[in-house]
Formats: C-alpha cells, sequence, structure tokens
C-alpha cells in the first residue's frame, strides 16, 4: 500500500516539474554524494515522504543498481548558433574567392596582353629607297591608355627621309589617348641603306600609362624583318692579276649609281693589305690614304677613283685589297655607317722580271750609314729573271733628300737631269738595255758626295724605277715594271777637344819642379754635329805619376777607376750642334829622370756616342796633353830641385 502511495506522489511531482504556466519555485542545490544521510535532504527538497511504517534513520540498505547513461542532448538555441556562425564563414570566404577571381580575370584588369602592337610593311626594299611601315596599337583594356609613347630602332645606316643627311639610329614619337577596345595605325617613312640582299629588322615598343594609376607600362612585338632588294651602288674594280714583286701597279675602282635618287656623301674605303705601298691617286684622299668621299652621285652617275701603289712579297704569294662604299655616319664624318657595296681585287705575285740588286759602298742593306765629307758609290745590277726577253729596257733613279748636292751626282753612262733629279738609262745610253735575254745581266752605277754643312739628319733617298717590254704567252707585247727603295743617311761627326790650364787655385810650380806636385785643370769640349748623341762618354788614362784629385765639374756622371787608371765622364745625350763642357784636376810630381822633358800628364781622351738618327756608334779621339801651357815649351819643362 505503501508503495502506491510513493508512485502517486512521485506522478504528482512529475505533473508539476513539467507543467507550463506556472511559476517555478527556487529551489536550493544539493550536492549529491554516495551518503545514505544525504537521501533525506533530498527527499525533503522533493517533498517526498518516507513510509511511515519504516523509522527514516532504520529504513532497510537497499541497493541500487546503476543504470545506462543517459544522453546530454544541447539545448536547442546552441545548435541554431553554431550553424549560424558555420553558414557566415562560409558566406565569407566564397565571397573573398568571387572578389579575386573578378579582379584577376575580370575586363578591369590592366595587363600588356591586352595591348596588341603590330608592324607591317614590305619584305623587300631596295637600297636607299623609302621603306614605308605601318604600326598598329590595339587596346583591350577596359580603360583608356595615356601618355602613350612608340619607340622605333633601325638598323645601321638608316637615313631620315626628310633630311638625307641624318642618320636614324632610334626615334620616340608620342601617341594620342586610345580609347578601351580602340586601334591606332600609323605610318612611317625612312630610307633603308644596305649590301644586295642583306637582311635588317626594325624594332617596335610601346611606353604607356593607363587612367587612374602612375605606373608606366611596356610593350615590345617581334622585330619587323625586309631585306635590300639591290644596292644603290655597284663597285666595278680593274686591276692587274699578275704583278712583279716591287712592281708599280694602278688600281681603277669605278662607282656606279643604282638608285632613282642622288647619293650624298658616300664614301669609298681601301683596306690594303701588308705589302702594299700606297703611293698616290687621283682624286687625292679624302681622309688619310683609304678612304674617298663623293659629295653627289647623281642617278645613274658614275665616279672614278685610281690608286697608285707597290705590292711586295715572295712569289706565288697572294695579296687581295678589299673595297666598301657606304654612307658617311652623322656622328664620324669618315666612318661608313652601313655598307652599301663591297668589291675586291687579288693579285697574283711573281718573281721580278728583273732583278736589280743595289749596293751601297758595297752595303746591300735598305738604309745604309755613310761618314759626312765622303764620296759614296751606288751600283745597280740588273738581271732578267723570265723564260722570253725584255726589250727597251729603261732604268730610272730619282733621288731626294736634304744632303743631295745637284752638282755632286755623277752618272756612268746615263744623264742627270737636275730640274727633275732623275739620272736615266735606256738602250740609247746602254746597249746592254736594248734586249736582255733570258738570266741577261746589264750594270749600271752613279756616285753622290752628300752634304752636311748646318744640316739635321742629313739623307739622301732614291727609287730605282725599271720598265720594259716582253712578249706574253698569246703573242702580245704588255708593259712590264718595278721600282726599288734605297736610303742613305749621313752620319753625324763629333768631335772632342782637351785642353791644360794651371790656375791661381791649381798650386805647385809652373814651370814643374822635381819632387815638388803641380796641379793641372784638364777642361774636355764635346761638340755634336748633324744629328742627336746619345750615350756621349769621355774617357782618358792617367800615367803613374799623376794623381787623380778628385776635383770635377760640369754636368753628367765623373768617375776614377784606381786600378785601371780610367777617367770617365757619363755626359748623357746631347741635341745636334750643342756642346758639352768639363773639367777635372790631376796632380803631377816629377821625376829626377824626367829633367828638361815636358811628360804627358793625361793620355788620349775618346769620345764614344750612338747616332740616334743612322743607329750607329760614333767615336772620335784628340791627343794626350802634356805639361805644355798655351803652346809655351818652357812653361812644362820639368827643372830639376
Amino acid at each position: 500500500m505503501s508503495d502506491k502511495r510513493s508512485s502517486e506522489k512521485l506522478d504528482a511531482l512529475r505533473e508539476r516539474l513539467y507543467a507550463r504556466g506556472d511559476e517555478e519555485r527556487p529551489k536550493t542545490r544539493m550536492k549529491l554524494d554516495s551518503e545514505r544521510s544525504n537521501t533525506e535532504n533530498v527527499a525533503q527538497v522533493f517533498d517526498v515522504q518516507p513510509p511511515r511504517h519504516v523509522p527514516p534513520a532504520t529504513a532497510p540498505d537497499t541497493p541500487i543498481e546503476p543504470g545506462p547513461p543517459l544522453p546530454i542532448k544541447a539545448p536547442i538555441s546552441r545548435r541554431w548558433r553554431v550553424r549560424l556562425v558555420l553558414f557566415a564563414l562560409g558566406f565569407f570566404v566564397l565571397s573573398l574567392l568571387a572578389s579575386s577571381v573578378y579582379l584577376l580575370l575580370g575586363r578591369n584588369n590592366v595587363s600588356g596582353e591586352n595591348i596588341e602592337l603590330s608592324v607591317t610593311g614590305p619584305f623587300t626594299v631596295g637600297g636607299g629607297e623609302v621603306l614605308s611601315i605601318q604600326v598598329g596599337v590595339a587596346n583591350q583594356n577596359n580603360v583608356p591608355v595615356e601618355s602613350a609613347t612608340l619607340i622605333l630602332e633601325y638598323p645601321s645606316g638608316t637615313r631620315s627621309v626628310d633630311d638625307e643627311g641624318k642618320e636614324l639610329f632610334s626615334e620616340r614619337f608620342p601617341l594620342p589617348e586610345i580609347a578601351p577596345g580602340e586601334i591606332l595605325n600609323q605610318t612611317f617613312q625612312v630610307r633603308a641603306f644596305g649590301e644586295e640582299n642583306q637582311e635588317s629588322e626594325i624594332r617596335a615598343s610601346i611606353e604607356y600609362r593607363v587612367s587612374g594609376s602612375n605606373a608606366t607600362f611596356f610593350k615590345e612585338t617581334e622585330p619587323f624583318k625586309f631585306k635590300i632588294g639591290s644596292a644603290p651602288v655597284v663597285l666595278n674594280i680593274d686591276a692587274e692579276k699578275t704583278i712583279s714583286s716591287g712592281q708599280e701597279t694602278t688600281i681603277t675602282i669605278e662607282v656606279v649609281s643604282n638608285s632613282p635618287l642622288p647619293l650624298n656623301d658616300l664614301l669609298i674605303k681601301a683596306e690594303y693589305p701588308s705589302g702594299f705601298d700606297y703611293t698616290s691617286s687621283d682624286p687625292s684622299p679624302h681622309s688619310g690614304r683609304n678612304i674617298w668621299k663623293i659629295s653627289e652621285l647623281p642617278p645613274e652617275g658614275t665616279a672614278t677613283i685610281k690608286i697608285t701603289g707597290i705590292v711586295i712579297g715572295a712569289e706565288s704569294e697572294k695579296r687581295v685589297i678589299k673595297f666598301a662604299a657606304g654612307v658617311a655616319g652623322s656622328r664620324d664624318a669618315n666612318t661608313l655607317a652601313s655598307i652599301l657595296a663591297v668589291a675586291e681585287t687579288e693579285f697574283v705575285l711573281e718573281d721580278p722580271f728583273l732583278s736589280v740588286d743595289v749596293s751601297i759602298d758595297g752595303k746591300k742593306d735598305e738604309v745604309v750609314s755613310v761618314a759626312p765629307g765622303m764620296q759614296t758609290n751606288v751600283i745597280l745590277d740588273l738581271k732578267n729573271t723570265l723564260d722570253n726577253s725584255v726589250y727597251d729596257t729603261v732604268v730610272e733613279v730619282v733621288l731626294s733628300g736634304n744632303a743631295l748636292s745637284d752638282t755632286e751626282v755623277r752618272p756612268v753612262g746615263g744623264h742627270y737631269n737636275s730640274s727633275s733629279r732623275t739620272i736615266r738609262w735606256d738602250s740609247s745610253s746602254s746597249d746592254a738595255l736594248t734586249e736582255l735575254g733570258p738570266d741577261g745581266n746589264a750594270r749600271l752605277a752613279f756616285t753622290l758626295l752628300p752634304q752636311t754643312n748646318g744640316l739635321q739628319t742629313p739623307n739622301i733617298t732614291f727609287s730605282v724605277k725599271v720598265s720594259g717590254r716582253r712578249v706574253s704567252e698569246n703573242g702580245a707585247r704588255e708593259e712590264i715594271a718595278g721600282t726599288i727603295d734605297r736610303t742613305i743617311k749621313v752620319e753625324s761627326k763629333p768631335v772632342v777637344q782637351a785642353s791644360a790650364t794651371h790656375t791661381s787655385s791649381d798650386p805647385g810650380p809652373v814651370p814643374p819642379v822635381v819632387g815638388q806636385p803641380t796641379t793641372y785643370t784638364i777642361a774636355w769640349k764635346a761638340q755634336s754635329s748633324a744629328n742627336n748623341l746619345s750615350n756621349v762618354t769621355l774617357t782618358t788614362s792617367l800615367p803613374a805619376y799623376v794623381t787623380w784629385t778628385g776635383v770635377t765639374s760640369g754636368s753628367g756622371q765623373w768617375s776614377y777607376n784606381p786600378t785601371s787608371r780610367i777617367v770617365e765622364w757619363k755626359v748623357g745625350s746631347m741635341q745636334s750642334g750643342r756642346e758639352a763642357d768639363g773639367t777635372f784636376q790631376v796632380s803631377f810630381l816629377p821625376s829626377a829622370s824626367q829633367i828638361d822633358r815636358t811628360p804627358d800628364i793625361i793620355g788620349d781622351s775618346h769620345l764614344r756616342a750612338d747616332d740616334s738618327f743612322t743607329g750607329t756608334v760614333l767615336r772620335s779621339t784628340t791627343g794626350a796633353l802634356t805639361s805644355e801651357l798655351d803652346g809655351d815649351r818652357e812653361s812644362g819643362v820639368v827643372q830639376a830641385n
């Protein structure tokens, strides 16, 4: 019965717990634990009365079996808050991704990929003709292109159409504003130069800004390539193909215009090989010996240049002379800015048809030094080196130089023309020159007397020119010629002078007395003449009875070797026509064996020097000095004590 009542009370308790609208009374929270006494408190809180027939303190202990744990469920309001936060976070991430994609790939993106730059034009143009190119700029951005500048870079030699003398390297052209989706086309003209079939290219690029940005963008396109279809000028070369070593030859260059317009400031440049010695040209070179300038060459016009020179080399060697035509650069008027045409000519060398051996005073060097005031003998030995005869040989010697005296030129058998300073031999003056058969010989000679009075670097040069006729393999008679050069350099003639003095500053008696030392001052004078001298040195020796005092004067270096008893004065260098003076002191102690004699106080004086002009070693000597002073013999005779 008691169990039934307890069950009814529990049901009533549940009804009150889940009843709606009733105000809940505050209840005191109790701490649950395993103590049995705590159950009474719990029952009081929930208004549950224990069974009446069982005293509270004596209620039997009934074990309570633990049941399965009940699941704890979060309140419904908390689950909705979590879902709301997760939804907001996902929406934010999706919005961020969408905006990034829109900024990167959207139509408002500013990119060089949205600027299209193109260059078009003819693939072939004649040299010197006008080249027209079209440049297109397309703006595919969604914003305008502002402050755009087109940059064109040209190949070497490109000229302005408006100013033909102006060479173009690059140009910058400002462009108007280019609206979104707009295409801007512009045409440019230049004058292209170059060799025939030469490939060239023009580079185009653009610098620009966009509205609302201070950044500068850059876009470059593929280079526009074109070819020079024809050269504006043609070079025709006329020259001999086979020549003898030492033979003088003439090369003719014909410059022909192939341009419909006049060509201004055209340069022709020659590149000589080793062994080619330029002699002259017609017209004269514009710069150096290898650049000629044609101020204006009209359409289909022609200009001719003749170059004369001597080719030297061994048999069978080849020599090539290269020529180039081009326009002058605006930065350097003597430089080819662009090459329009090239040409070359080749020589094959053969042995000289007439070998010429020249000997000067027996020396066969190209440069020979001779002593001044001496007659010089020159011998020419000719020999035919061909397998056939040489006819009507003519030999000319052209003389020049500041030491040449017309009155002292004496040819043997030939004639000297003082007006042209040329010695000439031909068949009328020598029968041997009428015909020189294979291995035929002829000898010619002349003499010279070089002059040196008042001259600096005196010299004589001469060129031996030999010409004749031979029958070629096809039976035609052709002229052959050869040239050989020689130089005679006249040496300087230095002079050394020596003298002895006895002054008040020199102790000792004069004339000298046995057993008493007498001091002398020795004066040296070195003189140069026509040429500069270097390494000038004066030396002498002292007798055993003469002592070196060490007192000297004069520029340079003095020294005395007590073992060899050599006095040396190194003067150094001397200009032509100058003198060098120096002194040194010696002490003479006479002996009884020298009474009534004038003994030597120094030996011979020697001068040695290098001639800076001729490269030879020069020497000069003067005799020994005695105790005699100023030609007074009594002043130098040794007296008894």
